[in-house]
């Protein structure tokens, strides 16, 4: 499993993405490097891209307790859940997500991107600048169009 975060400071944009399995311990961790390495950002929008998760055999709806007990309550954060649209229990996963952790932040369930990315933006042009920034992104990293297979292993957010 990888977690692999990239945080675009002029768009006050995280980009998290999530592939191979989803554990309740790597969720976990998650939100703890979140806590830390983000401790003094006010706002910030989180694209949880999560089109490339395998597997959540050992993923509870514990742990998304555990996991939002440890993360901060953060009112000015917004973060959109992308899910495969074909994938009914990874979207009940995310949607029961959403449920408990609505009191730390704001959580909307997608599986569009062009949807999320609406949805996070501010205005039209704030749009257009996430669009820029994560469509490019996605341009200049070919494994996430094709495989999750060998990719981003390392931890830690990393700035763009």
């Amino acid at each position: 499993m990888s977690i692999q975060t990239y945080y675009f400071k002029e768009c006050q944009l995280l980009l998290t993405v999530a592939t191979e399995e989803l554990n309740d311990v790597l969720l976990k961790e998650h939100m703890l490097q979140f806590n830390e390495e983000l401790a003094v950002v006010d706002e910030v929008r989180e694209l949880a891209d999560c089109r490339w998760i395998t597997s959540i055999e050992n993923f509870s709806i514990e742990g998304i307790i555990g996991a939002l007990q440890v993360q901060q309550v953060r009112p000015n954060c917004k973060m959109a859940l992308l899910v495969p649209e074909s994938n009914a229990l990874h979207y009940s996963i995310a949607t029961t997500y959403k449920t408990f952790a609505k009191k730390k932040r704001s959580v909307e369930v997608f599986t569009c991107l062009n949807s999320a990315m609406s949805w996070l933006a501010r205005d039209l042009k704030d749009k257009q600048q996430l669009e820029k920034t994560i469509i490019g992104f996605y341009n200049n990293f070919a494994w996430i169009r094709s495989s999750a297979e060998g990719c981003c292993k390392s931890k830690g957010i990393i700035c763009m």
